[in-house]
């Protein structure tokens, strides 16, 4: 362990840095400077700077933009710089402090090509928006779905700022709303058996959460599956009902999932990992349940309150390559407001036309179901935007 003369020791482990931005505690962090470590790079996950920005240490900040630390490396899970990161809390003065400083504005590095201001937007954050753009941030900026701030800001329910937004926007911009999909299938009639999480999974026996959402555990074997046999035996009929249960299952996991991470945090700012990991444990469970049994090196990691499947899904097309394997296409369009649940609401509901809004594209999913020892079960799950010709590769 290194030692300095005035007597402050350095702790050998990566997190030494980031907690000491997250405590603000310059002391510890002149000392890693002095020791010769690069307060630029990545500790873990983050930089030492964004650390201190989701803290809110604003001196920390200070004596980090003073030694010219790097402004615009993003962190390794959401893709944001510190900038990001300060926009999205709408904390005005570290916004002010990292602009002053040179951070890039148009930064899209997060997984849906998200700028900070397409950050503070979506978050409702009126006084980082005007900063931001003071600075020269590009209003007409469309992140990987093709949303500009302003639809961000009205998707999450900020209509003030949105129209603020909308109308600095020039008006080849503002055109009007697409119309609702066409040329859809109706879904078959069929029961479903949705699981829900932890309430219908076999007692994990003193789970490791972090192994178990990484798939490393090998809790998921063949009496997981027995122990589940029954449940899902209307799921396992045929692949609507497989890839219809699935997909309900997901979207209350993920609105569980964040209510749960919501309440762990309360007032603190930081959330306690382990509560992280025991939500992301549970999209493991489902997919291991609907999913074909076969080792995925690269789960799905992610929750948001508003979840990646909507419980409203158009059948686009219906195709039978084999007698073993089937193929659905569906299409969806991202909606500016929640999806409304209630009891009998269902999967495959055709989406709703009044709920569209102006710039968002309608994306198309493929998945690929295959029949082993006569269960359907999903195989793989593939996206594109529509129109484009290629289909990306999504991991379950």
């Amino acid at each position: 362990m290194p030692q300095l003369a005035s007597g402050t020791s350095i702790p050998g482990s990566a997190g030494a840095g980031n907690q000491a931005a997250a405590r603000g505690d310059i002391r510890t962090l002149a000392a890693l400077a002095e020791a010769g470590e690069d307060l630029s790079a990545l500790w873990n996950i983050r930089t030492l700077l964004i650390e201190a920005v989701i803290a809110q240490q604003a001196e920390a900040v200070g004596w980090l933009l003073a030694r010219g630390v790097s402004l615009n490396t993003p962190d390794a899970v959401m893709g944001w710089t510190a900038l990001g990161w300060a926009a999205s809390g709408n904390e005005a003065a570290l916004v002010q402090a990292l602009l002053a400083a040179g951070a890039d504005t148009e930064h899209q590095a997060d997984e849906h090509g998200r700028t900070p201001l397409m950050a503070a937007a979506q978050a409702g954050g009126d006084e980082a928006v005007i900063l931001l753009l003071a600075a020269g941030a590009q209003l007409a900026a469309q992140d990987g779905l093709g949303a500009t701030a302003a639809d961000l800001a009205r998707r999450n329910g900020f209509e003030a700022l949105a129209a603020r937004l909308d109308a600095m926007l020039p008006p080849a911009l503002r055109a009007a709303a697409p119309a609702p999909p066409s040329g859809t299938l109706p879904w078959p009639e069929e029961p479903l058996a949705v699981l829900h999480w932890p309430d219908d999974f076999p007692a994990f026996q003193q789970p490791n959460w972090r192994s178990l959402a990484s798939g490393e555990d090998s809790s998921f074997d063949s009496a997981f599956h027995a122990a589940l046999a029954d449940r899902l035996i209307p799921a396992f009929a045929c692949p609507t009902a497989a890839l219809r249960s699935w997909v309900q299952a997901m979207n209350h996991w993920e609105r569980a999932a964040s209510q749960a991470i919501a309440g762990a945090r309360g007032a603190e700012a930081h959330l306690d990992m382990g509560v992280m990991w025991q939500q992301l444990a549970g999209a493991m469970a489902l997919r291991q349940a609907y999913a074909t049994p076969r080792l995925r090196k690269y789960p799905r990691i992610s929750i948001s309150a508003k979840p990646d499947l909507p419980l409203h899904l158009d059948l686009l097309a219906l195709e039978w390559p084999t007698p073993d394997q089937c193929t659905i296409t569906t299409q969806q369009r991202m909606l500016p407001v929640d999806e409304p649940e209630s009891a009998d609401t269902q999967a495959g509901t055709t989406t709703r036309g009044e709920f569209f809004s102006n710039r968002w594209p309608i994306v198309e999913s493929r998945f690929t179901l295959l029949r082993k020892a006569g269960q359907w079960r999903i195989d793989r799950w593939q996206q594109r935007y529509q129109g484009n010709s290629t289909w990306d590769r999504q991991v379950l």
